[in-house]
């Protein structure tokens, strides 16, 4: 019995859930709604507008509020042109908690962020007609900006923005790391007092050597691990990679300098070495290769050539298997593959001829064949669709029935079918038309408009243009179609157009955020990623790089590496 109360219970407060309010139109003194309507249903957001001389009590000129469960996201409201939407100044805080608008000549008091003072002594900004008069926050002389990141440690002061002249920070390394350098670090005249990092705590590393090359400056008795030497290769001689040795866990890792006109270890597709490969060879050296089963050498030349630092290497191209034709028969003994270039000679079934040749001819593994058609009838040539491409390559004649599959080209939809047939020599053609003219009005086609026609109408139907934040919306020509464009470094996602159908506007764009890249990490020129991008950048006081990408709205940068070249 208690199991059903309990089950009987968790379905009700299931069926509860589901039932969603819907809202009814809010008040809005000297506004409008888009639409228009009574109620709104859950989750649907809609957007308003003041009248003239008037404004949202927000920071865009049309405000959206969504319903949810009988409830609006805010109360919309329409205040005077000359008042102020609460205000923001840059590396500031309100002295008091901020109201959603202010009158003309208000003030609102801020005191400036740590390490940044106001410029001229002006703390107040104040409302002038709509728009504020805003203090400035300048960083204080002599600060410093976040120091570089040390791997493998962490500073235990909190994060920081700015630190004032003479403020110290204090490190400390992660287990099995050992600071290297002072753990103390001090802004000093906008600059830092030293650079500590944490290495491992591992054996060291004695003078290192690297064949064919000698160090660019004079050697240590001994390296720390992660110290790296750079070398120089000897006249004749290049670097394969780094020009560096680094020091790992008491081992170094070498460079190579290689003769740039040696070689190193070939490989050839479909094909094995017929003998044991060496990891480097010297030019004009051979390698003999034997080609997989099924493949063949292009020419009959079975060697890899060595030649000024690059490999000359052989082709192993596919066989073809038997052939086979319809209505035909060959006029020889078949083998059991066949190299490309071979031709075999085939005759018709009695009652059939050739449409073309009579041969077939085996291509990089495939096989050109000829057309045996009943006799007197007539055969279709290669067939050809306006806005389409085949989807395999076309043979010279089609017999009777044949069908060729099609591809529509971009911005191109088909119109049922979607393949050719020949039938009695004429091609019955699939049809290829515009992907939007196919959803225009009815008008263009005649007829009367069902309940699920869809009408592309005017814009000027679906009434104001919709708002897309950080985006320019124009009307393109014609006026029947909207087109959006981000604002600098924003990225957009979703249709470049926007429609009225139906009355209603299709599915808006958004215009998503770049990334502000942190240039106390790398060496840039750029300030900004674009969403989704993703960029290589050599790491600050490093010859290493590292890989950022832009996610969210957040720069991620991967560790700094070596990089390959």
């Amino acid at each position: 019995m208690r199991i059903i109360i309990l089950a009987f219970f968790i379905w009700s407060c299931q069926t509860v859930r589901v039932i969603a309010e819907n809202c009814p139109r809010p008040p809005l003194e000297n506004g409008f709604f888009v639409p228009h309507l009574e109620k709104y249903d859950h989750g649907v957001s809609i957007s308003y507008g003041c009248n003239t001389g008037l404004k949202p009590a927000l920071k865009t000129w049309w405000g959206e509020i969504t319903c949810t469960n009988g409830q609006w996201s805010h109360e919309p409201q329409c205040i005077d042109n000359t008042w102020c939407i609460a205000p923001h100044v840059p590396n500031a805080q309100p002295v008091h908690e901020l109201r959603t608008y202010y009158p003309p000549s208000d003030d609102v008091s801020f005191q400036c962020d740590y390490g940044y003072e106001f410029e001229g002594g002006k703390s107040e900004a104040r409302c002038e007609d709509g728009t504020w008069r805003l203090p400035v926050c300048k960083r204080k002389p002599k600060t410093c900006d976040p120091p570089h990141r040390v791997y493998n440690g962490m500073i235990l002061q909190p994060y920081q923005d700015v630190f004032e002249h003479r403020e110290q920070i204090e490190y400390v390394c992660r287990n099995g790391y050992k600071m290297h350098g002072h753990k103390y670090n001090t802004c000093h005249n906008g600059k830092w007092s030293s650079s500590p990092s944490c290495v491992l705590d591992k054996p060291t590393c004695p003078k290192p050597q690297v064949q064919n090359a000698y160090p660019a400056a004079a050697l240590k008795n001994s390296y720390n691990n992660g110290d790296t030497v750079r070398f120089v290769c000897n006249r004749g001689y290049r670097f394969e990679g780094t020009d560096s040795a680094e020091c790992v866990d008491g081992t170094w890792r070498l460079p190579v300098c290689k003769d740039p006109t040696s070689c190193t270890t070939p490989h050839v597709p479909n094909a094995r070495p017929a003998e044991t490969l060496a990891e480097v060879y010297s030019n004009g050296r051979y390698v003999r290769f034997e080609c997989d089963s099924g493949y063949e050498f292009e020419r009959r030349d079975p060697y890899a050539r060595c030649e000024d630092g690059t490999w000359r290497l052989p082709v192993c191209q596919i066989k073809c298997s038997v052939p086979h034709v319809p209505n035909a028969r060959p006029l020889e003994g078949l083998d059991a593959s066949y190299s490309t270039g071979r031709f075999v000679t085939f005759e018709c079934n009695p009652g059939y001829e050739f449409a073309g040749l009579h041969y077939a001819q085996c291509v990089d593994g495939t096989w050109r064949l000829p057309v045996c058609k009943p006799r007197g009838e007539t055969v279709c040539t290669a067939p050809h669709v306006p806005n389409a491409k085949p989807a395999d390559e076309l043979a010279s004649f089609y017999a009777t029935g044949r069908t060729v599959r099609f591809e529509c080209d971009s911005g191109y939809e088909f119109e049922g079918i979607s393949y050719a047939q020949c039938v009695y020599g004429t091609w019955r053609l699939p049809v290829c038309k515009d992907s939007h003219r196919h959803h225009d009005s009815s008008e263009d086609r005649g007829g009367s408009l069902g309940p699920d026609t869809v009408v592309l109408l005017p814009v000027s139907i679906c009434g104001s243009q919709p708002f897309v934040e950080n985006g320019d919306v124009t009307i393109l020509p014609g006026e029947r179609e909207l087109k959006v464009q981000c604002q600098r470094f924003f990225k957009l996602q979703g249709p470049e157009k926007i429609r009225c159908v139906n009355e209603k506007w299709t599915e808006l764009p958004v215009c998503k955020p770049p990334c502000k890249l942190d240039r106390t990490l790398i060496h840039s020129n750029d300030e900004y990623l674009q969403e989704g991008e993703e960029k290589t950048f050599y790491c600050h006081n490093s010859y290493k790089k590292t890989t950022v990408r832009c996610f969210k709205g957040t720069a991620i940068y991967s560790e700094c590496r070596l990089f390959d070249w």
